[in-house]
C-alpha cells in the first residue's frame, strides 16, 4: 500500500494529514463523520493539519495517494472513497487510513499514554460494547437515521465548492431514489414523524446515559469521555453546523430544538466538548511557525474555479516560484482574514489604503521557512527579486529573471505599466467587476464589493458595464496598449520578438503573462455570448503573439 502513496512534502514530515470536505461557513468542518475523527485528533493533541477536498476530487485523489475505499456504493456496488481519511506521516512508511471507527481506534492506540494524551477512548473491556452501540446507532431505522431525515436534504446549501454541491445532489439522488429537495420537506407528514422519532430515540439515549452510574449520567461508558460520547456529540455538531430552513423561521438548525430536550442534557454534553472544537490544531493556517514548515508558504486568495489561482499579482509570484523550482505550498486565505492573520504572523502591510490611509495587508505574501529565522515578505516585485537572488544558480534554477543591467529598466517598465491611466486601468475596467463572481468564500465576495466601492467611489457593478461607452473605450485603449507592447517586444532583436528583455524570459514577461492570466481565469459576461472571458478576444490580437507568449508559460501554471 505505501508504495502507491504520494511522497510527502517537506512540510508533511512528522504530522498527520486529515482529509475533510469544507463548508462555506465557519468553522468549515460540518460532517458528523469528520467530526468523529477531528475530535479524537484534538483530544489527543495529535500533530495534524487539514487538507480540504471537494466531493468530486476525493476518488481520483485518494487513488493517487493510496487511501483505500471505505465501502461499496449502495446504488452501483462500485468502490466508494470517502472522508474522513488520513495519512499518518509520523511513521515510516506513511500510513493511509479511512473510516472513522478504524481511524479512532488507531489513534487511541497510537496515543495511549494517559499522562500525555488523556484517558483511553476505548478503555479496557468496553471496546466491543462501544462498537455494538455504534452499530445500532448507524443501523437502518437507528438513531442516526432520525438525524439524517432532518438534516441531509439541507447539506448542499452549506458545501463550499459548487462542483461538490452538484456531486452531492446527483449521488444522493441515486442513493435515495429521490431529489434532495424532496427529502423530508418542510411541512410534510414524514418530517413531522421524523421529529417525533428523534425525540423518542434521544429519550432512550438519555436512559442509556442515566444507567451508567459511574458516569453520573454525563458519559455513556465509565467515568470519562469515550468514543461513544464522541459519536453522539459529532452527530449533534452536524445538526449545529447544518443550516436548516424547513422547521420555521425561529429554527436556524436542528440543534436549536434538540439542545432544549431532556432537561438540556445534550447542551451540557456539548459544553464538555467546546474546548475540542478547534477546526485544526497544527495546520499552518494556525499561523505559528512550526517544525512542520521547512519550505516557502505562499498566501493566495482562492477562486471557486480551477486552478483556484486567478489574481494577476498572485500569478506574478507563483510563476517565479514554479520557474525556479522552489519548495513551496499554497495557504489559501479569504480577503477578510488577511489583515488579522498577517498581523499575527508578522507579514507587513504592503501599502496604504487609498480611501483611508490605513495600513493595507495584501496578497501575494510569503513566509520563507528555508531560512532561520523565517522571513515574511509581501509585494510581488519585492518577492520576485528576493527569489531571483535566492535561487540564482542558473544550472539549477534557470536563467536570472533580472539579468545584470536590466533591473532598473524592468522596474521602470513595471512602474509605467501600473501607473494611473496605464494598462492596469483598462484591465480594471474590463475584469474587476467580475471578480466577486469567482471568489470561493462568500465573505470574501462581500468584502470585495465593499472595499472596491470605497476605492472607486461607486458600486463595483457600475464599473465597465456591458454596452457602456466606458467599456467600449477601455477595450479600444487596451488594444492600443497591446499594440505598443508588441512594438516593445519587436524592438528587442536579441529576443526575436518573443521576450521583452534579452533572449529569455525575464520578470517583465511574467508581469505581462500574469495580466493575461487574469483575463483568462476571470469569467466575464459583459461582452456578448461568444466571449467567456477577456482572453478569448485578446489572444487573437497582434497576429496571435499573446497566445504564443502564453504557450511558453503553460508548463509553469501548476498550482501547488
Amino acid at each position: 500500500m505505501s508504495s502507491t502513496v504520494a511522497p510527502k512534502t517537506c512540510s508533511e514530515s512528522g504530522i498527520i494529514v486529515f482529509y475533510d470536505i469544507p463548508s462555506k461557513f465557519e468553522p468549515r468542518c460540518w460532517s458528523l463523520n469528520m467530526w468523529k475523527v477531528r475530535l479524537v485528533l484534538n483530544m489527543k493533541g495529535a500533530p495534524y493539519r487539514t487538507e480540504w477536498i471537494s466531493y468530486p476530487d476525493i476518488e481520483p485523489t485518494f487513488k493517487k495517494l493510496g487511501i483505500p475505499p471505505s465501502m461499496k456504493k449502495s446504488y452501483n456496488g462500485q468502490d466508494h472513497y470517502t472522508c474522513p481519511s488520513i495519512i499518518d506521516y509520523t511513521v515510516t512508511p506513511e500510513k493511509p487510513m479511512t473510516d472513522s471507527k478504524a481511524i479512532a481506534q488507531y489513534l487511541d492506540e497510537k496515543y495511549s499514554l494517559e499522562e500525555q494524551y488523556g484517558p483511553k477512548l476505548f478503555p479496557e473491556g468496553t471496546k466491543e460494547a462501544q462498537l455494538a452501540f455504534i452499530r445500532d446507532w448507524d443501523a437502518a431505522n437507528g438513531t442516526f437515521d432520525r438525524f439524517k431525515f432532518l438534516c441531509l436534504g439541507c447539506v448542499p446549501e452549506l458545501i463550499e465548492d459548487p462542483r461538490g454541491t452538484r456531486y452531492y445532489y446527483e449521488s444522493r439522488e441515486k442513493a435515495y431514489g429521490m431529489s434532495m429537495l424532496d427529502f423530508y420537506p418542510a411541512g410534510s407528514q414524514e418530517r413531522k414523524e421524523a421529529w417525533e422519532a428523534l425525540q423518542t430515540a434521544l429519550d432512550a439515549l438519555a436512559v442509556r446515559y442515566d444507567e451508567n452510574a459511574e458516569g453520573n449520567g454525563e458519559y455513556a461508558f465509565g467515568g470519562h469521555i469515550t468514543y461513544v460520547d464522541i459519536v453522539v456529540v459529532a452527530t449533534f455538531l452536524w445538526t449545529r453546523f447544518t443550516p436548516v430552513d424547513r422547521d420555521g423561521p425561529e429554527t436556524k438548525c436542528v440543534w436549536d430544538i434538540v439542545k432544549t430536550w431532556n432537561g438540556g442534557r445534550w447542551q451540557r454534553l456539548m459544553d464538555m466538548f467546546e474546548k475540542y472544537l478547534q477546526p485544526d490544531k497544527t495546520t499552518p493556517s494556525s499561523m505559528s511557525s512550526t517544525p512542520n514548515e521547512s519550505g516557502i508558504v505562499l498566501y493566495d486568495i482562492p477562486s471557486k474555479f480551477e486552478p483556484r489561482c486567478w489574481s494577476i499579482n498572485m500569478w506574478k509570484v507563483r510563476l517565479v516560484l514554479n520557474m525556479k523550482g522552489a519548495p513551496y505550498r499554497t495557504e489559501w486565505i479569504s480577503y477578510p482574514d488577511i489583515e488579522s492573520t498577517f498581523k499575527k504572523i508578522g507579514i507587513p502591510p504592503s501599502t496604504k489604503k487609498s480611501y483611508s490611509g490605513q495600513d493595507h495587508y495584501t496578497c501575494p505574501s510569503i513566509i520563507d521557512y528555508t531560512v532561520t529565522p523565517e522571513k515574511p515578505m509581501t509585494e510581488s516585485k519585492v518577492i520576485a527579486q528576493y527569489l531571483d537572488e535566492k535561487y540564482a544558480s542558473e544550472e539549477q534554477h534557470g536563467p536570472k529573471l533580472f539579468p545584470e543591467g536590466t533591473k532598473e529598466a524592468q522596474l521602470a517598465f513595471i512602474k509605467d505599466w501600473e501607473a494611473s491611466g496605464g494598462i492596469g486601468d483598462r484591465l480594471d475596467c474590463l475584469c474587476l467587476p467580475c471578480v466577486p463572481a469567482l471568489l470561493e468564500d462568500p465573505r470574501g465576495t462581500q468584502y470585495y464589493y465593499e472595499t472596491r466601492e470605497k476605492m472607486f467611489g461607486k458600486p463595483l457593478l457600475d464599473l465597465g458595464r456591458a454596452g457602456s461607452q466606458e467599456r467600449k473605450e477601455a477595450w479600444e485603449a487596451f488594444r492600443k496598449d497591446l499594440d505598443v507592447l508588441a512594438v516593445t517586444y519587436d524592438k528587442n532583436e536579441e529576443g526575436n520578438g518573443e521576450c521583452a528583455f534579452g533572449n529569455h524570459i525575464t520578470y517583465v514577461d511574467i508581469v505581462v503573462v500574469s495580466a493575461l492570466l487574469w483575463t483568462r481565469f476571470t469569467p466575464v459576461d459583459r461582452d456578448g455570448p461568444e466571449s467567456k472571458c477577456v482572453w478569448d478576444t485578446v489572444k487573437t490580437w497582434n497576429g496571435g503573439r499573446w497566445q504564443r507568449l502564453m504557450d511558453r508559460f503553460e508548463r509553469y501554471l501548476q498550482v501547488k
